[in-house]
């Protein structure tokens, strides 16, 4: 009887550190998908656009880089693993739609913000159709860019809502 009880504590202490442990790696895997990378991809043709978006992730505390155009925005998905991506939607050779679709047929759920002047009764719903998260049309207020950025990065399954 009591070497039963002992192998039973000794089970139980196994399965609970077998347990916490597992629990614990799962967590920390899990928030380090948003928490530990703070890189955002920031694709754009225009360079005073470039620039100044840079300038305001940088401000909001995350670490931008930066691509002109949808080919090399995917080389940089596919070699940085981004948290977030900031793509305009009209660039030259492959267009942002085209960028988004791309990532979603190859399972890549990178979340991406169309940020772009074009007007959103023509290519908001494009944008979303094609696999990107949220629409911001240009200029935009920064405090809303920081909340969808958040919003994004931090509650992963808040939907997006958009604002014009």
């Amino acid at each position: 009887m009591v070497y039963s009880a002992c192998i039973k504590d000794r089970h139980k202490n196994c399965v609970s550190r077998f347990f916490s442990k597992n629990i614990s790696n799962y967590l920390k895997n899990r928030l380090s998908l948003f928490s530990g990378n703070s890189v955002i991809l920031i694709v754009d043709s225009d360079a005073d656009n470039l620039l100044l978006t840079k300038q305001i992730v940088k401000l909001l505390g995350f670490s931008p880089i930066t691509a002109k155009d949808g080919e090399s925005a995917l080389e940089m998905i596919e070699q940085y693993q981004p948290a977030l991506v900031l793509l305009e939607v009209m660039l030259p050779e492959i267009d942002g739609i085209n960028v988004a679709k791309h990532l979603r047929e190859n399972k890549n759920l990178v979340p991406v913000i169309a940020l772009t002047s074009l007007p959103s009764d023509m290519f908001r719903d494009q944008a979303l159709m094609a696999g990107c998260n949220g629409y911001i049309e240009k200029p935009f207020q920064i405090e809303y860019l920081e909340t969808a950025i958040k919003q994004l990065l931090f509650l992963p399954s808040a939907t997006f809502s958009y604002q014009k």
